[in-house]
């Protein structure tokens, strides 16, 4: 009694987490990696969300490298980010650069890097999506341009198509 006791309680829990693992709910970097970014920046988890970072390649006259983090659930739907604030900290060695990043449009958040970033470079993106609310990370760690969606907004002019940080492993 036991035995078919637990072997029902084991198909029960392979069942779920097979279920519970689909692509529909957690992707890997692979995964992401494969995906088109609605605006040409790299994918990743970060919680219940995904984070799209675009870094530009360049300044933009009297503002700086422009930085773009898009914030969507699992299904690519826009989450609001007017309440959010967030930051990205860029680490490339022992050197780090904070940018705060400010609310723009449905679902961005906006800031201004000093300088364009250089490969290798490291990011950690840092969002609260609501005042309160403890901040949801994701990390990006190596260069990758990725295709950009055909109906996807434009970046500044001058900032071209962007090529941008991408992520390390992290718990989903």
């Amino acid at each position: 009694m036991l035995f078919s006791t637990f072997a029902r309680s084991f198909v029960a829990v392979v069942w779920a987490a097979s279920t519970l693992g689909s692509p529909a709910w957690a992707h890997d970097e692979a995964t992401l990696d494969a995906m088109p970014s609605a605006h040409g920046g790299q994918l990743r988890m970060a919680g219940i969300y995904h984070f799209e970072l675009v870094v530009a390649p360049a300044a933009v006259a009297g503002q700086g490298v422009p930085v773009q983090v898009f914030v969507t659930d699992h299904l690519g739907q826009k989450i609001p980010t007017n309440q959010a604030s967030g930051s990205v900290s860029f680490l490339n060695g022992k050197t780090r650069t904070k940018v705060t990043l400010s609310p723009q449009g449905d679902n961005a958040l906006v800031g201004n890097l000093a300088q364009p970033a250089k490969p290798g470079t490291q990011a950690v993106v840092s969002i609260a999506p609501e005042p309160g609310q403890a901040p949801v990370q994701a990390k990006f760690t190596r260069w990758l341009a990725k295709p950009v969606a055909a109906d996807a907004p434009k970046m500044p002019e001058a900032a071209g198509k962007a090529e941008m940080p991408m992520g390390a492993a992290h718990q989903h």
